[in-house]
């Protein structure tokens, strides 16, 4: 397995964001899919590699996080010195391990936008619908 320096990650802008300071804003304002607190997921990832020193790996493709943005702020935070990478591969088999066979929208862990959660809400609805139909 590969890895990735805190120095190079910190270079590296995360997918959809400006930069890790703007990340770590749209990160405290998810709401965290077990209680619903903005930024407790986050939160709870920072305390788990502040305590073991461990960062799980996150998946990078040309150069950007693609899959891990939470795991690589929590190395920021914690100043993690090393990042281990895991290949698509890698992240694809974690994906179906920590989640299952489920979208984005489906996760039962994790956090979740606003406007990510009326799209949960209304997929709920229509599946309902269909079944009372």
């Amino acid at each position: 397995m590969s890895a990735v320096t805190l120095s190079e990650l910190l270079r590296s802008a995360p997918t959809g964001a400006n930069s890790w300071q703007h990340q770590a804003a749209h990160m405290a304002a998810r709401l965290c899919l077990c209680c619903g607190q903005p930024g407790h997921y986050q939160r709870m990832l920072d305390e788990h590699v502040r305590s073991t020193g461990e960062v799980p790996p996150i998946y990078m493709e040309s150069g950007r996080v693609s899959d891990g943005n939470h795991r690589a702020l929590a190395a920021i935070r914690c100043l993690v010195p090393v990042i281990p990478l895991e290949s698509a591969e890698q992240s694809g088999e974690r994906w179906l391990r920590d989640h299952g066979p489920v979208g984005w929208l489906g996760r039962h862990t994790g956090d979740i936008t606003r406007s990510e959660m009326s799209w949960v809400f209304t997929d709920a609805l229509m599946k309902l619908w269909g079944d009372l139909r």
